[in-house]
C-alpha cells in the first residue's frame, strides 16, 4: 500500500491505518508530497534550462537558442500576497503544501472541480494577477501556459516544483523483512519487483 500523508500527521493516524490494513499482510509505504521550488510558467529561460536537465534540445517554441546562464528576474518576493489556484481532487492539501513551502497563508483560495480547463477564467485571473501572483499545480500549469493573455501579467504565475519523500513503513508478511524492520522502500522494491 502506498499512503500520501503530511509527516507531521502520520502519528495520528498510524495506529488506525496499520490496524485497518494489517489484515492484508502487504506492506504499506507512506509518503508526502515536498515541494522544492517554483517555477514562472512564462519564463523561457526556466523551460530552457529544464529542457536542457532533461536532455531536449534546449530550445524554445520558436527554435531560438538561449543563454543557459541567463537570470530568472521574476520571482514572489517573501511576504508578497499571492494567490493559490489548483484543480485537483483534493485542493486543501495543494494550499497547505503551498502555505508550508512559502511560511505564510495565501491571500486567495482559487479552487476548482478536478481537470478543469480554466478557459472561462482569463479575464478573472488577468485581474488577479494585476495584484498578485498566482501559485498553481504542474498539472494545472500545462492547461495556464497556452492562455497568451496570462503571459504579459504584471505578476506571474507560478507552478510547484516537488518530488515524493517516503519516510515511514509498515510490513506485516512473516518474512525476513518484516524480522528487519531497518530495510527500507528500496530493498524491498528490490527484493519484490522485477523490472
Amino acid at each position: 500500500f502506498l499512503l500520501k500523508c503530511p509527516e507531521d500527521e502520520w502519528g495520528s493516524i498510524r495506529k488506525n491505518t496499520v490496524g485497518k490494513l494489517s489484515k492484508f499482510q502487504k506492506p504499506l509505504f507512506v509518503f508526502q508530497i515536498v515541494l522544492e521550488r517554483l517555477r514562472n510558467i512564462f519564463d523561457i529561460n526556466e523551460k530552457y534550462q529544464e529542457n536542457k536537465q532533461s536532455g531536449q534540445d534546449g530550445q524554445n517554441l520558436q527554435g531560438q537558442e538561449l543563454s543557459a546562464n541567463s537570470k530568472n528576474e521574476n520571482s514572489i518576493q517573501n511576504g508578497q500576497k499571492y494567490a493559490v489556484l489548483c484543480a485537483v481532487g483534493n485542493p486543501v492539501q495543494v494550499q497547505k503544501s503551498v502555505e508550508k513551502f512559502m511560511g505564510y497563508k495565501a491571500t486567495k483560495l482559487l479552487f476548482f472541480a478536478d481537470h478543469h480547463n480554466f478557459e472561462g477564467e482569463c479575464s478573472v485571473l488577468s485581474l488577479i494577477l494585476e495584484e498578485m501572483p498566482i501559485i498553481c499545480t504542474e498539472k494545472d500549469a500545462v492547461k495556464l501556459e497556452y492562455f497568451e493573455e496570462l503571459r504579459h501579467a504584471p505578476n506571474g504565475i507560478y507552478a510547484t516544483k516537488s518530488h515524493v519523500q517516503f519516510y515511514a513503513s509498515e510490513f506485516y508478511e512473516e518474512s525476513a523483512l518484516a524480522k528487519n524492520p531497518s530495510s527500507d522502500f528500496d530493498h524491498w522494491v528490490d527484493e519484490h519487483c522485477i523490472f
